[in-house]
């Protein structure tokens, strides 16, 4: 178990050293290019670490996830460390994930669920508009 834990340390440690290497290369401004378009998949990568490691961190803590990915959103948001570059690129793959998540809410979706709270919604929904 000790050594688990020491491995899983050590990697931490590899994790955050990369991160902080990335926010010193986004501060100084210089980017570095391998090919033409690599920036998104490194940002992408960045946020993806970034929200593991605060879910682990939240996990430990036994908290939710939602709490861990919020978390996460603020470290990396411009009010935070800002170590994302590509808003418009993000802003695009937010857009989709919703779509993917209403998507999959009509899937699972009952029609009898539907008729039972429909005459509910409709007026809570008309009174949110006007």
């Amino acid at each position: 178990m000790i050594y688990v834990t020491f491995n899983a340390t050590k990697a931490f440690r590899r994790v955050a050293f990369a991160i902080l290497l990335l926010y010193n290369i986004n501060r100084t401004k210089t980017k570095l290019k391998l090919f033409m378009g690599t920036e998104i998949f490194t940002e992408l990568s960045l946020i993806v670490i970034v929200t593991v490691i605060v879910a682990t961190v939240a996990k430990l803590l036994k908290q939710p996830l939602i709490i861990a990915y919020i978390f996460a959103g603020l470290i990396l948001s411009p009010y935070g460390l800002d170590l994302v570059n590509s808003h418009d690129a993000i802003e695009t793959f937010s857009h989709i994930g919703i779509a993917f998540l209403l998507f999959m809410v009509g899937i699972n979706l009952n029609p009898k669920i539907i008729k039972s709270v429909g005459k509910v919604s409709i007026i809570t929904g008309l009174g949110q508009i006007f």
